[in-house]
């Protein structure tokens, strides 16, 4: 048997758990439902005010390149919520994720709490940054800003692949941790 868990005859012997949440999942989870929340109460509070084309996709620079209708807004709100879901229907099984170590009994209820949180964590950073790119586009769609901060795009960027290499690294310490 292989020693990294992600030979499919190792995950079917791996133990079904039924884990409570930890404290810090449920704090994680509230967070993602103000994130969401946040993201679709600035679309409710600017509708009226928001013209019929608003910018819809932004070039490096961070200034809008093309335009489109203001319900082209809703998107982020409606995948935040679809990734949400998605997430937590996958959390609820974590003993088929792929770990890169054997997951035994013993290790087990840790390996799969970590990687729920690992889900939790991610959840929150998407919803976030669609909640501060919602906002951002629509203060460039009230005439409020020109483009995005400088530095945005960077952020944006340093964290699209900044997060999946640190959750890479994160799940081998944590999961070859004692």
């Amino acid at each position: 048997m292989s020693m990294y868990s992600g030979d499919p005859a190792a995950s079917r012997k791996r133990p079904v758990l039924d884990l409570p949440p930890s404290r810090l999942e449920i704090v994680l989870w509230v967070l993602v439902v103000v994130g969401i929340a946040v993201c679709a109460l600035q679309l409710v509070l600017a509708w009226d005010a928001l013209p019929a084309r608003v910018p819809i996709h932004f070039g490096v620079t961070g200034r809008p390149d093309r335009y489109g209708s203001k319900s082209m807004l809703l998107i982020l709100p409606a995948v935040a919520v679809a990734l949400t879901l998605l997430l937590t229907l996958v959390a609820r099984f974590p003993q088929s994720f792929n770990y890169p170590v054997r997951v035994t009994p013993e290790n087990a209820p840790r390996i799969y709490r970590q990687g729920r949180l690992l889900l939790a964590w991610l959840n929150v950073l998407v919803v976030w940054l669609f909640a501060a790119i919602e906002q951002q586009t629509v203060e460039i769609a009230l005439g409020h800003a020109h483009a995005f901060p400088d530095g945005f795009v960077v952020l944006l960027v340093a964290v699209a692949v900044g997060v999946p290499l640190s959750i890479g690294v994160l799940a081998v310490v944590w999961a070859r941790r004692g």
